[in-house]
């Protein structure tokens, strides 16, 4: 005869504990029991043994980042100038000199005295080939004149640095004689591709200097009037620069017209 015990649900039966006292505990074969006090618990992230009150181990656990800075007190007017004529000497072993010197006596690191240093505008750099008065004449009177890479061969330095004293002086370092492709794109309003194609074709007459990547091709004046007094259906009246073109066309005539109208502002 079969009996039906075991086969029913299991139920929770209360069942002793160790002191006599009764508890609840399941019986059943899925249940798992508690952890015993003291044992490792489990990484949240990486399932390791070897996490800590946060349920995180050393390796899954962020780093702690103290995002207050510590504020130092400001320089004293002594610190500060002998800083200053540390930074004023040029050199960089004066500068660090003085940094160590300022550091072991304030406490204060050097980094912070950079900084302070970089905020009041101190720099270290020396000018090894300062500019003379003869050079800075000599810019006033060819730039714009001859190429930058001829001035730059004269004066014996590089072309970036013709440029960037040319711009301190507020200096054109562009060709006033002729006119280069980018000229002649702005005063015809075309394309480059357009302009080059005339002077494939030779319509602008014959170029001076060199073409290519960083060339620098230009045409004088008489050819590019001969092209717009000969050559006009290359070009749209509604493009070109009206202004331009009335000097090109009719010199004397645009110099009297613009005489007139700033004597006319003058007068009023």
């Amino acid at each position: 005869m079969l009996s039906n015990r075991g086969t029913g649900p299991k139920r929770h039966t209360p069942q002793p504990d160790r002191d006599g006292a009764a508890g609840t505990r399941c019986l059943g074969s899925g249940a798992r029991s508690a952890p015993a006090q003291g044992a490792a618990s489990q990484c949240k992230s990486c399932r390791s043994k070897e996490a800590g009150p946060d349920g995180l181990c050393a390796f899954c656990r962020p780093p702690r980042v103290n995002l207050k800075r510590r504020k130092y007190p400001p320089l004293t007017p002594e610190a500060a100038e002998e800083l200053r004529q540390a930074y004023a000497a040029g050199t960089s072993r004066d500068v660090a000199a003085a940094l160590n010197r300022i550091s072991a006596r304030t406490g204060v690191p050097k980094t912070w005295l950079k900084g302070e240093a970089s905020k009041r505008g101190w720099r270290s750099h020396r000018d090894r080939h300062p500019w003379t008065s003869k050079e800075l004449d000599y810019l006033h009177e060819v730039l714009g004149v001859i190429p930058v890479t001829q001035v730059a061969r004269t004066l014996k330095r590089n072309v970036l640095s013709i440029r960037c004293r040319a711009a301190k002086l507020k200096l054109s370092y562009r060709l006033r004689a002729g006119y280069n492709i980018s000229d002649l794109c702005q005063v015809f309003g075309l394309s480059r591709a357009r302009i080059e194609s005339w002077a494939a074709r030779g319509l602008l007459g014959e170029a001076q200097g060199h073409g290519g990547h960083g060339g620098n091709l230009r045409f004088s004046e008489a050819d590019v009037e001969r092209f717009v007094r000969e050559h006009p259906e290359e070009y749209a009246l509604g493009r070109v620069d009206e202004l331009w073109f009335k000097y090109v066309m009719f010199g004397h005539l645009a110099e009297r017209e613009e005489a007139t109208d700033v004597k006319e502002k003058a007068c009023q």
